[in-house]
């Protein structure tokens, strides 16, 4: 065990040893700078050639045609397709840049943090799916019942009514699946779906029971005539 005579041999003795690590470490940190900046610069590369490519496919426009765009931009999210694809793709890109930054610098708790936040990345991307598919599924339903209700002529007062009641219902059952997706609350969502679900089920029956209640009394006594 070493003892230091005097103050200024311990603070010298400290001193050296923290410069002789920080020393030995600076390769490391040279190394991890020269990384994250070729591995960002790559990923944004990267990420516009992905969106030069859906742009070249034409899918924005197609998706703007059948009404996407603008059911988006309802809601506030004034985003196409083709940015939010390259978005999604140089952030993954970023972390992995990211988690390889922080091997070489030897942070592994970070590492590890890093790793299970680029491993949650495709659940979002699915959560994402999950909500333009039933945002255009909504619009579709609402627009088809709509003009059911309004050819009908028999509730047509209700049209915006019920067709956006139809809307909405999907929304929120797609919305439930997208943060099903994502792990949040998913024991609470699903008993709300399946009290919802018994809730239309009930209601449907009920609506339909009373609605066919005099054709079922005439066919009742149709076939008790025949017997």
């Amino acid at each position: 065990m070493n003892y230091f005579t005097s103050w200024s041999e311990a603070l010298t003795a400290s001193g050296q040893g923290m410069m002789s690590q920080f020393i030995s470490y600076t390769p490391k940190i040279i190394g991890a700078l020269l990384a994250l900046l070729i591995g960002l610069f790559i990923a944004s590369l990267v990420a516009r050639a992905v969106r030069a490519v859906l742009r070249y496919t034409k899918i924005d426009n197609a998706l703007e045609k059948i009404g996407v765009k603008k059911e988006l931009e309802s809601y506030g999210l004034g985003f196409s397709f083709s940015g939010l694809v390259s978005w999604v793709v140089k952030w993954f890109l970023n972390i992995v840049v990211f988690i390889a930054v922080v091997d070489v610098l030897e942070l592994t708790q970070v590492t590890n943090f890093l790793q299970q936040i680029a491993l949650y990345i495709p659940n979002v991307i699915v959560a994402i799916i999950i909500l333009a598919v039933g945002l255009i599924v909504g619009k579709f339903v609402q627009d088809l019942v709509k003009k059911g209700v309004e050819a009908s002529k028999v509730a047509s007062g209700f049209a915006g009514f019920l067709s956006g009641l139809a809307k909405w219902s999907i929304v929120i059952f797609t919305l439930m699946a997208a943060l099903v997706q994502l792990g949040i609350a998913t024991s609470l969502i699903q008993i709300v779906l399946s009290g919802i679900v018994v809730m239309f089920s009930l209601a449907g029956g009920i609506a339909f029971g009373l609605g066919g209640k005099h054709k079922a009394e005439k066919l009742l006594e149709s076939i008790d005539q025949n017997l």
